[in-house]
């Protein structure tokens, strides 16, 4: 989730939670308001009961008393018929045709003589009506300041963090092999400055570690060419030697094995150094199916011994712009890498189409992290062969060719897709 969306989120749930407290609140809090002055009415009626029997002299003023205000009751007064406190009945109404609520309250009084409950009725359809218009009212103005906030807040914050996003897109796609121009751009935020001089400290370092990183390797391995083939050939020569004994022999076979392999060490090395330099061209267009073609046939010696059949299936040739040779080492690393880790009498699968080229192979799963399989040096404790910077030399090739290498393992099989 975004940053963004997840704090208009929280201001959106805290919202919704503040206008559905506040609804039943508002209500009740009004409702015994609006009660409470009704009641305040009725006891200003009742105080006044003096002035109203006053002029009562006989029971038809009585009567006429009662039927000209609708809003009192009297009746003979009964100790169980009496309620001290107002209260609140519902009875049907004429004139609107359904039940309303009123409020009563009841007051003892002797008229002529005997004694009466006074009944004054006061209707609460107004009071509810009045209730659910200030109530409308106030649930319009939260929702509009609720809305009002989160957008507020959303534009605002929007707004704000916008620096950090062009920091977050400029390091995506910035690139350390290519040494992208530097961030110079000054914010008036002094926290994102402060961030934008770390990152830039950050990237100076890497950059400068990297640097050296390249040249000492470019170094070494133009170093290590001269004594290495000096020790080859000085091997080769101690081999021709008419009176050296077996175990002798056995010796500098081994040695020259071992000098063979620091030699294509020595030439991995110096490869990845020109491919981070730039030092290839990549405008010669070539076939495809034509190099797959070409590899297995130059690589047969080794899965012959090993009786390891490889297929390679295609519907249609594939062209692209590139660096032929490259390509074709690329090629030939993901075959030898297929071969060195199946079983013997095994059956390698490469299919090729217009979308992607699959190296398939049975096998085990690898015994390490897969996210370490393209870096260099990588490669399992028990392997005994390579040196671990095939399938980190063969990613860097399918970059420069803007494809992707990526690898999977389903159904008992290793699985090596060039996406083109």
């Amino acid at each position: 989730m975004k940053l963004l969306n997840y704090s208009a989120q929280k201001y959106l749930i805290f919202s919704i939670i503040l206008v559905a407290l506040s609804i039943p609140i508002f209500y009740l809090v009004l409702n015994k308001l609006f009660i409470h002055s009704v009641d305040e009415s009725l006891q200003q009626q009742a105080v006044l009961i003096p002035e109203y029997t006053k002029h009562i002299a006989s029971e038809k003023d009585l009567i006429l008393w009662k039927n000209l205000d609708w809003d009192v009751a009297i009746s003979p007064f009964s100790a169980e018929s009496i309620i001290d406190k107002p209260y609140t009945i519902e009875e049907y109404s004429k004139i609107n045709k359904e039940y309303e609520q009123y409020r009563i309250l009841q007051k003892k009084v002797v008229l002529l003589n005997k004694e009466y409950v006074i009944a004054f009725k006061s209707s609460l359809i107004e009071n509810d009506d009045l209730i659910k218009a200030v109530l409308g009212l106030l649930i319009t103005l939260l929702i509009l300041l609720t809305a009002g906030s989160i957008y507020i807040n959303y534009y605002i914050s929007k707004k704000l963090w916008a620096p950090f996003r062009s920091i977050l897109d400029y390091l995506k796609i910035y690139d350390l092999d290519k040494g992208d121009k530097e961030w110079n751009e000054k914010l008036r935020i002094s926290e994102f400055n402060e961030l934008t001089d770390s990152v830039k400290g950050l990237i100076h370092r890497a950059e400068k570690t990297y640097m050296a990183q390249k040249e000492f390797t470019e170094n070494a391995s133009h170093e290590l060419q001269t004594p290495l083939a000096v020790i080859k050939s000085k091997l080769e020569l101690f081999l021709q030697e008419r009176d050296l004994s077996e175990q002798q022999s056995l010796l500098i076979e081994d040695m020259n094995q071992a000098i063979s392999g620091l030699e294509k060490l020595n030439i991995n090395l110096l490869l990845l150094a020109k491919m981070d330099n730039g030092q290839f061209q990549l405008n010669e267009i070539f076939n495809v199916s034509e190099i797959v073609e070409q590899s297995v046939t130059e690589l047969s010696f080794l899965a012959d011994p090993e009786e390891i059949t490889v297929n390679f299936k295609h519907h249609e040739d594939y062209e692209l712009a590139g660096n032929r040779q490259l390509y074709s080492q690329m090629i030939k690393n993901l075959l030898i890498n297929a071969i060195r880790y199946s079983d013997k009498a095994s059956v390698i699968d490469i299919v090729l189409n217009n979308q992607e080229l699959i190296f398939s192979n049975p096998g085990l799963p690898i015994p390490f992290d897969e996210a370490k399989l393209f870096r260099r040096f990588s490669k399992p404790s028990s392997a005994k062969k390579g040196n671990g910077l095939g399938l980190s030399i063969s990613k860097k090739i399918a970059e420069l060719h803007h494809q992707k290498l990526s690898y999977s393992y389903l159904n008992d099989a290793h699985h090596f897709r060039i996406d083109f």
